[in-house]
C-alpha cells in the first residue's frame, strides 16, 4: 500500500523581536552557539513545528518559555518579601533551568525588550533591524510605538524583574561587562527617567566644563 508523504512542516516567519534577539546573541558580546541562535529565531514559532530541530533546541525553548512565565506566577519579587525573596528565586532559576544557555537566551530577549522600553519612556525611535535582515520578515511597516498606560506598566514591571533577578544573574554567570552594564542602564532608565535625565545632564555639564581646562 502506498503511504501518503508526510506534509512538510511550516515555520512562521521570525518576528522583529525574535530576529533582534537572534542578532544580539550572534554579536561578539554573547557568542551564542547554533542551538541557542536557532531557539532565538523559533521563540515565536508554533511548538508543533519543532520536531525538525536538535533536541537541545527543544530544551532551550522549554526553558525559555518557563523563564518567561515565571515572574507572572509569583506574588512578589521583592528581596524583603517573606515568601519569594529575589535571592532565593535567583538560586532557584539557576538550579531549575535544564540548559544554562537558556539564561543567555532569556537575558538577550529581556535586553531587546528593554531597549524598546527605554525608547518608549524617552520618546525616542525604537531600535530598528539592519537593512540586510529586513528581507527575512514580511514586508509590512513596523507598528507605531505604543504609549498607553498598559505598555508603560509592563515596561516598569519588566525593568524591576531585571534589576531584582536577572541583572545579578548576569553578574553571577560572568557575562560580558557590556551586557551587564547595558541591562542595568536600560532598566534604570525605564524606572527613573527623570532622575536618569538629570544625571545625564550633570555628566554632560562636567564634560563641557572639562573641555575648557
Amino acid at each position: 500500500a502506498l503511504v501518503a508523504p508526510r506534509p512538510a512542516a511550516r515555520l512562521s516567519t521570525p518576528t522583529p523581536l525574535s530576529l533582534q534577539t537572534f542578532l544580539l546573541l550572534a554579536s561578539p558580546v554573547f557568542r551564542a552557539d547554533a542551538p541557542t541562535l536557532t531557539a532565538a529565531l523559533l521563540s515565536s514559532a508554533p511548538r508543533d513545528s519543532l520536531d525538525l530541530f536538535h533536541p537541545d533546541t527543544h530544551t532551550l525553548l522549554a526553558d525559555f518559555a518557563w523563564l518567561s512565565a515565571l515572574p507572572a506566577s509569583l506574588p512578589s519579587l521583592d528581596d524583603h518579601a517573606p515568601n519569594t525573596p529575589a535571592a532565593l528565586l535567583r538560586e532557584y532559576v539557576i538550579r531549575a533551568t535544564q540548559d544554562p544557555r537558556a539564561l543567555h537566551l532569556h537575558l538577550a530577549h529581556l535586553l531587546t525588550l528593554l531597549r524598546h522600553d527605554a525608547a518608549l519612556v524617552t520618546g525616542a525611535c525604537p531600535p530598528q533591524l539592519p537593512p540586510s535582515t529586513r528581507g527575512l520578515l514580511h514586508p509590512t511597516p513596523p507598528p507605531p510605538p505604543a504609549t498607553d498606560v498598559g505598555d508603560l506598566a509592563g515596561a516598569h514591571l519588566r525593568a524591576l524583574e531585571v534589576l531584582q533577578v536577572y541583572a545579578p544573574l548576569a553578574h553571577a554567570l560572568g557575562m560580558a561587562e557590556a551586557v551587564r552594564e547595558e541591562i542595568e542602564d536600560k532598566a534604570f532608565r525605564v524606572l527613573f527617567p527623570a532622575a536618569y535625565r538629570g544625571v545625564e545632564g550633570w555628566h554632560a555639564g562636567l564634560a563641557t566644563g572639562g573641555e575648557g581646562l
